[in-house]
């Protein structure tokens, strides 16, 4: 995205610096509320039999807690939002763990310069016709020099809709969620997870092990 179309889209005038509007956008995507979870509260209520609704908060963080772990495991997000990836300097290819990523997606990559001012990139090139994304500076541009460890890139990463998350994530999540509710009085949560391994099967084929 140019920063003439997030002037556009931020509603700001020729007025302000170019740094300003970068920096009003980073904020904006930042500030996105995140998707809907995969699996639902009704979904998971009836997959463990629930009737009652004086547990659906407790139901609830299970089920974040579950999706939080198999994103980890495979390295997908699957509740669409704004995602951050730090590197240590610039290489040839800034190499994304989040996906999926869609065409046309935002990003913005910010790094701090030889004087240790904060910097960012809004002309980036993102490539996802692959994972890992990766992230290349404009055409006839190289990356600037950064102190190491300073250079963050931002995307918006994740499935469109719920609909869209494979399938045995969603087992994987719900069998997760059994879990932690048929243990939730005990101090060895996820004991039974460790001895079947189903959930690591259930995801293992979309994890990405070497990025």
């Amino acid at each position: 995205m140019t920063i003439a179309e997030m002037r556009t889209l931020l509603g700001l005038g020729d007025e302000v610096s170019d740094a300003d509007v970068v920096e009003a956008y980073i904020a904006y995507l930042q500030g996105a509320l995140p998707g809907e979870e995969p699996v639902t509260l009704d979904e998971i209520k009836l997959h463990l039999d629930v009737a009652r609704d004086d547990q659906d908060e407790m139901l609830g963080s299970m089920i974040m807690a579950a999706r939080e772990w198999v994103e980890n495991y495979t390295g997908l997000i699957l509740v669409k939002r704004t995602v951050s990836q730090a590197f240590d300097s610039f290489g040839a290819v800034c190499d994304l763990y989040a996906w999926p990523v869609a065409a046309g997606s935002s990003v913005i990559v910010e790094y701090a310069d030889s004087t240790g001012a904060e910097q960012a990139i809004a002309d980036a090139r993102l490539n996802t016709l692959r994972r890992p994304a990766r992230v290349y500076p404009a055409f006839g541009a190289s990356w600037p020099t950064a102190f190491n460890g300073s250079v963050s890139v931002t995307v918006e990463a994740g499935y469109a809709t719920p609909a869209d998350v494979p399938y045995a994530l969603k087992a994987a999540i719900k069998i997760m969620v059994a879990d932690f509710y048929a243990n939730r009085e005990s101090n060895i949560v996820g004991a039974t997870l460790a001895s079947t391994g189903a959930v690591e099967s259930l995801c293992a084929p979309y994890r990405m092990m070497i990025v």
